[in-house]
């Protein structure tokens, strides 16, 4: 009897041990959850903290951007100007557009793009007449603005200005169907920036020394501080391909030079028009196609990877004949930097849609 008594004993000793063993390693295990779950959110903190703002690159996107191939940007810059009758005249009318179309049948030999922008006497005309070239174009890949030709003379008003821009922009989006993003020729020692923003626009092309007027004289640069008219102070601002390398937005017209990320108005400044890069204007000659190519050369040894980097000439088609023996030269030295992958072709509003989303 007493040797049964003791084996109980033990029996129950050995369950207490078991039942004290599992209780331990119960506390021992809920206590690494509870440091797993600690860890856990400790690594969501540090995640948190690492997280990116919205539209900020993510480090490998940074990475990425760093080790692409710096690419350039070309564009044509056509102002469709020069023909005052248009609108009464068919036979001018047509001769303007057949000049268009001979420089247009030139580039598509290419694939070049071109960026036509028109006159507001073009814009009556075509409606007028009912041939709708300028829709062709654009349907065709072309890029379609404005070429406003305001704010040289002293009468107008800033006021006048845009009111004179808003007709354009929205006749010509009536013969587009389509929103109007771009235009030329609004320098003026009035405040061309306000005035083509209050206009609708988005971006401006063709810029030149006249728009310095309309700064402070201390801002501009010495050889636009004094400028009577546009035509004296026609020459492409800025002056170097480094500093119109990259479009840059602006709000303020006394400092439209310097760059603001909250601009409204982007600005796309190119170089001399092709005829006169050579230094002589009269006429586009061989040495401007040899000068064209410097300066193109320039602007790819310029370019910077991940960066919208653009370099672009263009001419006036008023009543003037097209070289085509010139342009195919111009085109097929352009091409040879295509095919080496260092340049591709772009309509201006292209590279402000590229600008906008880089």
């Amino acid at each position: 009897m007493e040797h049964k008594h003791k084996l109980t004993i033990a029996i129950l000793s050995l369950i207490v041990l078991a039942a004290a063993f599992i209780t331990v390693s119960l506390l021992v295990q809920r206590v690494a959850d509870e440091q797993e779950s600690i860890d856990e959110s400790d690594e969501l903190i540090i995640d948190e903290e690492k997280a990116v703002t919205p539209g900020a690159d993510l480090p490998d996107e940074k990475e990425a951007k760093s080790n692409e191939a710096a690419v350039l940007s070309v564009a044509f810059m056509v102002h469709m100007e020069g023909w005052s009758n248009e609108a009464e005249d068919i036979n001018a009318y047509e001769s303007h557009i057949g000049a268009i179309q001979e420089l247009r049948t030139l580039f598509d030999r290419y694939d070049a793009k071109l960026t036509l922008e028109a006159s507001p006497e073009l814009i009556e005309a075509d409606a007028k007449w009912g041939q709708y070239w300028i829709a062709k174009w654009d349907e065709a890949g072309h890029g379609i603005g404005v070429h406003a030709d305001v704010g040289g003379s002293l009468r107008e008003t800033q006021t006048s200005m845009t009111l004179e821009m808003r007709v354009m922009r929205e006749n010509l989006e009536k013969l587009l169907g389509h929103q109007v993003l771009h235009v030329s020729g609004v320098c003026s020692a009035n405040d061309w920036v306000e005035a083509t923003i209050d206009a609708g626009f988005e971006f401006v092309t063709g810029i030149v020394g006249y728009c310095a007027m309309a700064m402070p004289a201390e801002s501009r640069p010495a050889e636009f501080r004094f400028c009577a008219n546009p035509g004296e102070c026609h020459d492409p601002m800025p002056t170097t391909i480094a500093e119109k390398l990259h479009p840059w937005s602006t709000s303020d017209v006394s400092t439209w030079t310097t760059p603001d990320v909250n601009g409204e108005l982007t600005l796309l400044p190119g170089t001399e028009i092709i005829k006169g890069l050579d230094g002589d204007s009269s006429a586009f000659m061989p040495p401007d196609v040899d000068a064209y190519e410097v300066l193109l050369k320039e602007a790819i040894s310029l370019a910077e990877p991940g960066e919208v980097n653009l370099f672009y000439t263009g001419v006036s088609v008023g009543n003037a004949g097209i070289n085509e023996d010139l342009y195919n030269d111009f085109l097929s030295r352009t091409q040879s930097y295509v095919d080496q992958g260092l340049v591709e072709w772009k309509t201006l509003p292209e590279v402000y849609l590229e600008y906008k989303t880089n």
